[in-house]
């Protein structure tokens, strides 16, 4: 079968408006400022906004590599996992050498950075971190989801409901593991169906013969993130907070007691009782500017959305053995994949993108994959022991931090938005010390 013609590198847009200040905008004291305009941004921002603050957010780009919008919109607390266990250094050693695209894949350099974070992941490559911190993710991610059907749940288009999530196996191992799993796990809420291969067929018809069984995990959901973001933008918009997109934040100054008082922009600087640094990778870059450091790195994935495709997925699915996702998506459906840690930013990769649409090809073999294809290339934020970032940078009392939630942004955004809002306004507890940042300083 002929690879897809992968020539189109077409951005997918993310629907940041652009919005003027006012000059007294400009020069007034906002309660928050929050620097990222994805979806944990736009998440904390709403909880913010409805505490009473007056909130600006900043975005510094155009949506081009939006992690928001370019992911398979998959909502799964059942499967939020840390990204180090045990077994992954074998699987990113492998992907150095492997061109299949789905395996996670480790590009080395002269960078002391990178190889002081792959230190830190190794040693949380062991079972008693994981499964501390899949109890922690899968507790957020329980969370998010009930606050996201609380916000979104009655507009079927947003939210639809009653599908759930298919998890396929087309390996008799992984199909023991996931039956093991299902029929051992005890949390309310999570209770799955196994579904042989007749019933995974029928469920999925686009399925190869060769699947061996399949999970149908009910309580899971999917969205396009694209029409979720328009909607957060929307909610936010009538909540009166602004937003201001092609405004990068380029450093944090501070006053005489130690916290920041300005936020300087591309466009000019603002004043802020409180700032919340909620850009991804990029938050790395910006507490540099405070002489602050945290362990963040980016994990390069991919995104193909094939639109006015038929046949289409009639569900949203994750191939866990592959590591791919295929979900439906605007009138097509959309494969994402990959994950390659680097040194440096690269381009697209050719051979990576290859990869993921082998897997798919391979597994889901009656889709349509004729179209011509739309290619996304993101920044996940990473840390080394795979739990995000969320709470009060030290020794900064006004600067908080949301970030590092590697390919879960999308089902975690609402959790770690009203977590952090909580502590910042002062209505809730601060995030517990696994999440904290200053968990990195104490290593």
């Amino acid at each position: 079968m002929a690879e897809t013609d992968i020539g189109q590198d077409k951005a997918i847009s993310c629907p940041h408006p652009e919005e003027a200040l006012t000059e007294a905008e400009w020069e007034m004291d906002w309660d928050v400022i929050v620097v990222g305009g994805g979806v944990i941004g736009l998440w904390s921002a709403l909880y913010l906004a409805r505490s009473g603050a007056k909130v600006l957010v900043l975005d510094g780009g155009t949506g081009q590599d939006c992690c928001s919008v370019g992911n398979a919109g998959l909502l799964a607390p059942s499967r939020c996992k840390p990204l180090p266990g045990p077994g992954r250094i074998r699987e990113g050693i492998a992907g150095m050498f492997s061109s299949s695209g789905y395996s996670p894949g480790l590009s080395f350099g002269l960078d002391p950075d990178l190889w002081g974070w792959l230190l830190r992941f190794a040693l949380h490559c062991r079972r008693s971190p994981f499964r501390e911190g899949s109890r922690i993710l899968l507790e957020m991610g329980l969370q998010s989801l009930e606050l996201m059907e609380a916000e979104f749940g009655q507009e079927e288009e947003t939210f639809p409901a009653g599908e759930g999530v298919l998890y396929p196996y087309f390996q008799r191992s992984g199909w023991v593991r996931a039956v093991h799993q299902v029929r051992s796990r005890q949390t309310p809420g999570l209770e799955a169906d196994l579904l042989s291969p007749g019933e995974a067929k029928e469920v999925e018809p686009g399925l190869s013969p060769s699947v061996v069984g399949a999970v149908l995990q009910e309580r899971d959901r999917r969205t396009e993130p694209e029409r979720l973001m328009s909607r957060l933008q929307e909610v936010l918009h009538r909540e009166g907070v602004r937003m201001l997109s092609l405004t990068r934040v380029y450093a944090l100054d501070t006053g005489l007691r130690g916290g920041v008082q300005r936020v300087r922009t591309t466009r000019g600087s603002l004043r802020a009782k409180q700032v919340l640094l909620a850009a991804g990778s990029g938050t790395r870059d910006i507490l540099y500017s405070l002489g602050l450091w945290l362990p963040l790195r980016f994990g390069a994935g991919w995104s193909i959305s094939f639109s006015a495709a038929d046949p289409l997925p009639k569900k949203g699915m994750l191939l866990e053995e592959a590591r791919v996702g295929i979900t439906p998506w605007a009138g097509g459906f959309r494969v994402t994949g990959g994950l390659e840690l680097s040194p440096r930013e690269k381009g697209i990769h050719r051979l990576g993108i290859q990869g993921v649409l082998r897997q798919a090809r391979s597994r889901l073999p009656g889709l349509d994959y004729s179209g011509r294809p739309r290619i996304w290339r993101g920044h996940r934020p990473l840390t080394p022991d795979g739990l995000p970032v969320v709470g009060r940078m030290p020794g900064k009392g006004n600067v908080w931090v949301a970030s590092g939630h590697a390919n879960l942004g999308l089902t975690l955004g609402a959790a770690s938005g009203s977590r952090v809002a909580g502590a910042m306004g002062g209505f809730g507890e601060e995030p517990i010390h696994a999440l904290a940042p200053d968990r990195f300083l104490r290593d």
